[in-house]
């Protein structure tokens, strides 16, 4: 580990805190670890303004990602997914007042700061080996709840770590670095590793020539090791956890064949397609910050692929935020080059430089074919490792060697500022905690009194499709129990507030059809529904809405176009269900669509396409045993 002395404030244990706890808690991913994160980094920062006298300096690093943040926010204004632009601009500014807190860690305390992530990062790796040894045999994730990002920030870990081992000839680090080669190899995450390939050549820059063999021989043996030792760990796992498969190979799990091109490929050309597709619709501004999951409604290609995320930050960027954002954005990476650049010609760096140069170049990379942009845990730290690398030479407020020209921002601005930020946090959190608190009130008080806090958190925080959702919800429950019509004028009311936040989601269209439906307005519950069908993928239930609407209508052509649409929907649907309890919910589903149609299709006269419907059912049936009931009668 580093030497570390005694004289150093405690600004790295803030900072300790924030990376363990965010990739220690599901990688900060859709939780609000993050936010609560920042709130501690701008209390952490206005003491040190007010009370130590430290403020914060501005670099064109910083600058640029910082106007990038800023069009980021402006983005709500056409954003067509506000909330989930509110979060990611918040984990923005979380990576933002990352990077600049660094400054404020003295060079004792950097020295500490990474000796303790380091025992974190072993500590996650560890989880993961256990993982595979005595729950899952296959692709492990441990704390980052996904296997790709898991393994480029083990990539990250291993780069910085193999940097400083052959510098500083370390067996402890030597053998961390075979810690986190082990784990990036049970992965099974080949985007990760040809990243690792590309920037390990970074690990060996400004090394001495005559130093230089040893370091790549050395390099070499690390990751021969940790390849056995994958393959070793992949053999006892078989027989720990009673795998069939005895002694399977470890290459085989990284380069499987059988997803290659039908799965991993074809797969990310789909996501890539769609993103582009999406930037020529809106080429200037994009969609919104955050909006490629609820966008992606509008160019599907009816097929199995479907994602919340690009799988590259460049065109999630391009088809969120448009050309203004990709060249914002564009620009932050650049004045990082730079950075580097400017600091080659100097012989004496950190000995933590070069590896993380390599580490965050490996994740820049990984973007290119991933979302691991979008898990907190390991943006964050990147921001940390490129800090690191252009914030190097402070050291107890009392020397600035920064090669980059840096500018103090004024008390006056940054405390507004830091303020600012951290309301819109807790503005965020309270918010969303009220609705949790109005959700338990309903089960454990009352409707009515679970729909004043839900109103309350409303008027509040009013860019949450899910809040107006909720309330329009309990206003239709109350309108049930009484049948009070202003309850239902309300309900209908909150649905569309939740429909114009979030235009592309087709739950909510169809809540709002099937309270149109109740207040007799027959035209607005065809067009809500007919939206639904379009946004709604391979899901059914706005089909099948429909279809039941029409058949009420006496509509019979369109119900059975409808319902014929559904079932072709079917297989595709079934394939894509989160759990067991969901997948035999949607054969069910299934089921009963195919029954309808034979049924629709006889009294029509229509028999061959009645049997082609009842030959789809025994199909079914002879996949899925809960079916045969309906076979039976």
């Amino acid at each position: 580990m580093l030497e570390v002395h005694s004289k150093t404030n405690y600004n790295w244990l803030v900072l300790f805190i924030v990376i363990a706890s965010t990739a220690m808690i599901g990688a900060g991913f859709d939780n609000e670890i993050p936010l609560f994160m920042s709130v501690l980094l701008v209390l952490t920062i206005i003491i040190n303004t007010l009370i130590c006298k430290r403020t914060v300096k501005i670099n064109k690093t910083s600058i640029s990602f910082g106007i990038y943040t800023v069009w980021a926010a402006i983005s709500i204004i056409w954003s067509v997914t506000p909330i989930r632009t509110v979060i990611e601009t918040m984990h923005l500014i979380l990576y933002l007042l990352v990077y600049l807190f660094v400054q404020l860690i003295s060079k004792e305390g950097k020295d500490k700061l990474i000796n303790v992530i380091l025992v974190v990062a072993s500590g996650i790796a560890l989880l993961g080996i256990f993982e595979y040894l005595f729950i899952t045999g296959n692709r492990i994730h441990s704390t980052i709840t996904n296997a790709n990002p898991f393994a480029i920030f083990m990539v990250m870990f291993f780069l910085l770590t193999m940097s400083m081992s052959i510098r500083l000839n370390s067996i402890p680090i030597f053998a961390l670095s075979s810690l986190f080669a082990t784990t990036i190899f049970l992965s099974g995450s080949r985007a990760a590793i040809i990243s690792l390939v590309a920037s390990l050549v970074l690990v060996f820059f400004q090394i001495q020539k005559n130093k230089l063999r040893k370091a790549i021989i050395s390099t070499l043996i690390v990751i021969l090791i940790s390849l056995a030792f994958s393959q070793l760990i992949a053999y006892f796992s078989s027989f720990l956890i009673e795998r069939i498969n005895l002694g399977q190979s470890i290459l085989d799990q990284l380069i499987r064949k059988d997803t290659l091109i039908s799965s991993s490929v074809n797969g990310r050309l789909e996501f890539w397609r769609v993103a582009y597709k999406l930037f020529t619709n809106r080429p200037l501004l994009g969609y919104g910050q955050g909006s490629y999951y609820s966008s992606y409604h509008i160019e599907y290609g009816m097929n199995q692929w479907y994602s919340r995320f690009a799988h590259n930050n460049i065109l999630q960027i391009l088809s969120e935020t448009g050309l203004v954002g990709i060249l914002l954005f564009l620009g932050f990476l650049l004045n990082i080059v730079k950075s580097v650049i400017s600091q080659y010609r100097y012989v004496t760096k950190p000995i933590w430089f070069w590896g993380m140069t390599a580490g965050s170049t490996a994740f820049l990379m990984h973007t290119c074919v991933d979302f691991s942009w979008n898990f907190p845990a390991v943006s964050i730290l990147f921001f940390f490792f490129i800090s690191m690398m252009s914030y190097q030479g402070v050291d107890d407020f009392t020397e600035d060697l920064n090669q980059d020209k840096t500018h103090t921002i004024k008390r006056t601005i940054l405390i507004p500022v830091l303020t600012l930020v951290m309301v819109l946090n807790i503005w965020h959190i309270a918010s969303i905690q009220m609705l949790k608190i109005a959700t338990e009130r309903e089960q454990t008080e009352s409707v009515s009194s679970a729909l004043e806090l839900a109103q309350v958190a409303n008027s509040i925080y009013q860019v949450g499709s899910y809040g107006w959702s909720y309330e329009s919800k309990l206003h239709n429950k109350l309108y049930q129990e009484n049948g009070d019509p202003i309850e239902l004028s309300n309900a209908i009311e909150a649905a569309h507030k939740a429909v114009e936040l979030e235009p592309y989601n087709h739950n909510l269209n169809v809540e709002l059809a099937l309270l149109h439906k109740q207040s007799g307005d027959y035209y607005l519950t065809e067009k809500y529904l007919i939206d639904a069908t379009k946004y709604s993928a391979y899901h059914m239930n706005a089909l099948i809405e429909l279809s039941s609407f029409y058949l009420e209508q006496g509509n019979k052509v369109a119900a059975i176009s409808s319902l014929t649409e559904a079932s072709n929907k079917s297989s595709l649907a079934i394939s894509m269900a989160n759990s067991d309890f969901e997948k035999a919910l949607l054969v069910d589903t299934s089921a009963r669509i195919y029954l309808t149609l034979a049924s629709l299709h006889n009294e029509a006269g229509d028999t061959a396409l009645a049997q082609e419907q009842f030959t789809y059912l025994e199909k079914l049936a002879s996949e899925y045993e809960a079916v045969q009931k309906y076979l039976n009668n």
